[in-house]
């Protein structure tokens, strides 16, 4: 009897995810997404993770720059409203300890993983829309910018981008957001060192994409829904020589930053 039971709740389980859902309109999501945020930016603590970065450059499919990074990454609330300060310590280039750290250059980077969520669920520059998830286990939102209008601030970009986020139903934390954006327009002085820099805003005929995986970390005693992995594609889409950079991070040994201080007598 009971293990036609079970049986019987593990049938109906995606029923009534799915129903759930289907009820939920995507300001209702966005919303309890933004309370999720919120909560975020209110309690997350300074925190340490470890972060091993993988850079790559291409050219017409050939590799022509590798770059593998070892890194202590850090994160501090710097202020009372809420906002944080990201920093790393190097340790190891290429399984080598750098000479100088801040005159590393990879082939490609990309910043942000941490904070994109938080800039994804205000946005005032995009529309937003709930899009049929491959199962019932997850909520998909898609956004693209609004059309030029008084509603939409002079600061958005003009660039054409598709954004997606999957959220998890139960919780409302997004769990996968990605972007992908064509003929992206690079700011310096992320792409300063790149060879191609110089002719690049001529051209503009490419496809720039990011992607961010979050899971959830203890910290502390509390719950909070941290980067897994941050990846990031550039791909120009020249008819010689195409460039195709590439990078991901990824992220473990999450656990909070303490310091501690001692008064030593005087002499």
């Amino acid at each position: 009897m009971f293990p036609k039971l079970i049986g019987f709740a593990l049938l109906i389980a995606p029923f009534s995810c799915a129903a759930q859902q289907s009820s939920l309109t995507v300001e209702e999501v966005l919303a309890h997404a933004r309370d999720n945020v919120s909560d975020f930016q209110k309690s997350i603590p300074a925190f340490i993770a470890d972060e091993s970065v993988l850079s790559e450059r291409f050219e017409s499919a050939v590799l022509k720059d590798r770059m593998n990074i070892e890194s202590s990454f850090q994160v501090k609330r710097t202020s009372p409203d809420d906002s944080t300060h990201e920093t790393r310590q190097v340790r190891l280039v290429n399984g080598i300890p750098p000479k100088d750290p801040h005159k590393i250059q990879p082939p490609w980077t990309f910043s942000g993983g941490f904070a994109n969520v938080i800039s994804f669920v205000n946005s005032k520059c995009d529309d937003f829309r709930l899009a049929q998830p491959p199962d019932a286990r997850t909520i998909v939102v898609l956004a693209n910018p609004k059309p030029a209008a008084a509603d939409r601030p002079a600061s958005c970009s003009a660039e054409s981008y598709t954004l997606k986020a999957v959220i998890d139903p139960a919780t409302f934390q997004i769990i996968h957001l990605e972007q992908t954006t064509q003929d992206a327009v690079l700011k310096l002085p992320m792409a300063a060192h790149l060879p191609f820099m110089e002719s690049f805003p001529e051209s503009r005929n490419n496809v720039l994409s990011w992607a961010v995986d979050y899971a959830p970390v203890e910290l502390g005693g509390k719950t909070f829904w941290l980067a897994k992995s941050v990846t990031s594609d550039f791909q120009d889409k020249k008819q010689k020589k195409p460039v195709h950079l590439h990078y991901e991070a990824r992220y473990s040994n999450y656990h909070r930053f303490t310091s501690t201080s001692t008064i030593l007598p005087t002499q």
